[in-house]
């Protein structure tokens, strides 16, 4: 009995891991359809939105069936409440990575953007890729040092959200209305994409020490 709990609780992390590779491939790929203005591209992002979403509800019913059968406590405990938390955060990522590749499909001529916007959303494209990168291991290896920079770097694409925002007010870009709201768009998905990274980090300090916080 023990060992099969053992085995499930194995399981578990598996999967928050492959959630996790499957949100960091979705950003991926949002991001390269974007600056490509690949349709093709954006379209397959979307359409695996949905696997992502299975696989949450998959976790969540695991982590559910694990705490009413099993009384688990102490790391254990925290693993599971890992798991229910961390696939609303996921979720969430690939949504908003599913949401950058519906505004790709919507604009191929991204690059006929001035250039001041096209860098900066670029490096914001850039930013998030990192990110998930990293997310990606530290699911695969739980550390503090590598959850705090996730968390710690969350600023640069706060600041990249900034210089975006000051660009899309100015009358010098001579931006059509249409432009400016698909900008505002992907501008404010790649910060919620961070600021949801973050909240991942958290749950790994979590899950390693125990202390409890609150998902933005």
């Amino acid at each position: 009995m023990r060992e099969m709990y053992t085995q499930e609780l194995t399981q578990l992390g598996n999967q928050l891991s492959r959630m996790a590779h499957q949100v960091s491939r979705a950003i991926n790929r949002a991001s390269k359809a974007l600056e490509e203005g690949d349709i093709a591209l954006a379209e397959q992002t979307i359409d695996a939105d949905e696997r992502i979403d299975d696989l949450a509800h998959t976790i969540d019913a695991m982590c559910v069936d694990l705490l009413a059968l099993q009384a688990p406590v102490a790391r254990d405990l925290r693993l599971i409440v890992t798991g229910l938390r961390m696939t609303g955060t996921l979720e969430r990522m690939g949504d908003l990575s599913r949401n950058i590749a519906v505004v790709a499909r919507q604009n191929a001529n991204f690059n006929a953007l001035p250039d001041e916007i096209v860098d900066v959303v670029n490096r914001m494209g850039e930013h998030a890729r990192a990110v998930g990168a990293d997310m990606d291991h530290l699911m695969e290896n739980p550390n503090t040092e590598l959850a705090n920079k996730i968390q710690a770097e969350d600023d640069q694409m706060d600041d990249l959200h900034v210089q975006l925002h000051r660009l899309l007010l100015d009358p010098a870009m001579n931006l059509q209305p249409v432009q400016i709201m698909n900008l505002t768009l992907v501008g404010r998905y790649y910060e919620r994409f961070g600021d949801q990274a973050t909240n991942v980090g958290r749950n790994i300090i979590y899950l390693i020490e125990g202390d409890m916080y609150l998902n933005d």
